[in-house]
């Protein structure tokens, strides 16, 4: 027998979506960001403080072998000496920095008592050397020399003419015996005697032309002037001894003939102080004496 069947629903079609996205909540986003935030500066922190480890150690390291080195100070007295301490680096939790050196111990340190002691006596003073001569200088006095070797080798002539003074003082004397003053006596040559002087005075004048052909060097200047001044107190005085011979006028000529020599030497006295400064002034030996033996 056939069972009866039961009527049949019509089927209903329920259209499925798909669920929506579940959202986060944004506390668990807030949270991520912080944690993400927190990561990087904890990288940041830990770098800074490797490099401020390793900066601290170095000049850590530096300042050992500066202490090292560096001589000690010597303290005044009742001072303490102190070896400065390094500065602190900065702290970091993350690197374990060395402990800094502990200071030595403080000593005080008193100088020794010295003795005082003797001041060094103070050097006498060096004398100064004058300059070396010019070569102008040396040259000229060269010249001179050679000037003055003739002059005292003619000078020698001046004995002859001396001795015809001798004749004249007798021929004076001779006249003041007779009262004759037109009879000098026999000895008496008045032509040999105006010879002689004037071949004294000749050589005397070309000593002088020779003397005037030089071109002295501004030190030796006042030396040349006085040297001048002697060879013509020379020919002056031979001048006048020819000017009275000539005229015949034997006590003239014996009177200047006996004052001559006076002349001439004290001439050639204040040329030799002269040439005297000049060899002091650069310290040269006076090699040779301006006058008359």
């Amino acid at each position: 027998m056939a069972t009866p069947q039961m009527p049949q629903e019509p089927q209903r079609f329920v259209e499925r979506r798909p669920a929506p996205p579940t959202e986060e909540p944004l506390e668990l986003e807030v949270w991520r960001a912080r944690q993400k935030f927190a990561l990087i500066l904890g990288g940041v922190l830990v770098a800074v403080l490797v490099v401020g480890g390793a900066v601290a150690l170095l000049f850590l390291r530096e300042w050992r072998t500066s202490a090292v080195q560096a001589p000690p100070l010597l303290p005044t007295t009742g001072d303490i000496a102190r070896v400065p301490s390094a500065p602190e680096p900065a702290g970091n939790p993350m690197v374990t920095t060395p402990a800094p050196l502990a200071p030595p111990p403080t000593t005080t340190v008193n100088p020794p008592l010295s003795s005082p002691q003797p001041q060094p006596s103070p050097s006498p003073e060096r004398p100064q050397h004058p300059p070396p001569p010019p070569k102008v200088v040396l040259d000229y006095l060269e010249q001179l020399r050679q000037i003055e070797l003739r002059r005292k080798t003619d000078a020698k002539n001046l004995w002859p003419a001396i001795v015809a003074l001798g004749e004249m003082v007798q021929a004076v004397q001779g006249l003041a015996t007779t009262g004759d003053p037109l009879e000098p006596p026999s000895s008496y040559d008045p032509q040999k005697t105006l010879q002689t002087f004037v071949t004294y005075q000749t050589a005397f004048a070309r000593l002088h032309q020779w003397l005037q052909r030089l071109q002295p060097p501004p030190e030796c200047l006042s030396l040349h002037t006085a040297y001048d001044q002697a060879l013509q107190a020379h020919v002056a005085v031979i001048g006048k001894l020819r000017e009275r011979i000539a005229l015949k006028d034997l006590a003239g000529t014996a009177m200047i003939g006996l004052t001559a020599q006076r002349q001439i030497n004290s001439a050639l006295q204040t040329a030799d102080s002269e040439l005297a400064r000049v060899c002091a002034r650069y310290n040269i030996p006076k090699f040779f004496t301006i006058g008359d033996e």
